[in-house]
């Protein structure tokens, strides 16, 4: 019983902690949220592609144009 009386302030200053970083991740997500367009254009880049064009109801994926 005093080992865990010992170890109550530490585990209770952890979850403090954690709960402050918590807070914090939520802040700055709330702050500067991903757009679609940005979180579209980052998978866009990761593939290598243009996004896919609808001509007459056929889907084609165009190769990005390099630079």
């Amino acid at each position: 019983m005093d080992e865990i009386l010992k170890i109550l302030p530490d585990l209770q200053k952890g979850l403090t902690d954690l709960k402050t970083e918590v807070a914090d991740l939520k802040k700055n997500q709330r702050d500067s949220p991903e757009t679609s367009k940005s979180r579209q254009e980052r998978i866009r880049d990761a593939l290598g592609t243009l996004p896919l064009l609808h001509q007459k109801g056929k889907a084609m994926e165009v190769p990005k144009i390099k630079n």
